[in-house]
């Protein structure tokens, strides 16, 4: 039983030598550049933009052309 174990051990160090995990090719994301625009992040009152996402569904626009027309609208 002892000799049993033994060759079981050593058969399980042998066979961590032996496998190979495979490596995945890490590939950078690559932002588009958009000319003419910035990013710009803030914080919206969530009825506020509740509100926006239905207009958005009903009109068939994205929520940044709602807000873009918006602010051009009171500029």
């Amino acid at each position: 039983m002892k000799n049993e174990l033994e060759e079981l051990m050593k058969k399980a160090a042998h066979a961590d030598s032996e496998v190979s995990t495979p490596m995945q090719k890490v590939v950078p994301v690559t932002a588009k550049k958009r000319e003419n625009e910035v990013q710009y992040m803030l914080w919206m009152d969530k009825y506020l933009m509740k509100s926006l996402k239905l207009k958005s569904v009903e009109t068939g626009r994205s929520v940044k052309d709602l807000i873009e027309e918006a602010i051009r609208r009171n500029l």
